[in-house]
């Protein structure tokens, strides 16, 4: 009899143990989640932030991209024709130049 008491205070004495060992490990995480809870509290503020100069970089992009779109509204095709008369200019002008060139060497 005596052993079977000294077993069973044995066996209870293991199990108050397991106990303990479980609310401990219980603590630790909930120390852990609410760690975890303040970093991710801290990092949404930080992102929000953050999230406000992505929204100012894009409307300045938008602004950006919509001037440029404003600046060429021509066409392939009257690209290349405004491309030829200016072309066309410039032939003329030289020509008035190299004319003027040959006309103030024909005088000396």
């Amino acid at each position: 009899m005596a052993t079977m008491a000294s077993a069973k205070n044995h066996f209870e004495s293991i199990r108050r143990r397991n106990l303990q060992q479980q609310q401990q490990q219980q603590q630790q995480q909930q120390q852990q989640q609410q760690q975890q809870h303040q970093l991710h509290h801290k990092l949404s503020i930080v992102s929000m932030a953050r999230g406000n100069q992505r929204d100012k970089a894009r409307e300045a992009n938008q602004k950006k991209q919509a001037a440029m779109k404003k600046g060429n509204s021509m066409s392939g095709t009257e690209m290349q024709r405004a491309k030829e008369s200016a072309a066309d200019i410039m032939r003329a002008k030289q020509a008035a130049a190299e004319a003027k060139k040959a006309e103030t060497a024909g005088k000396k």
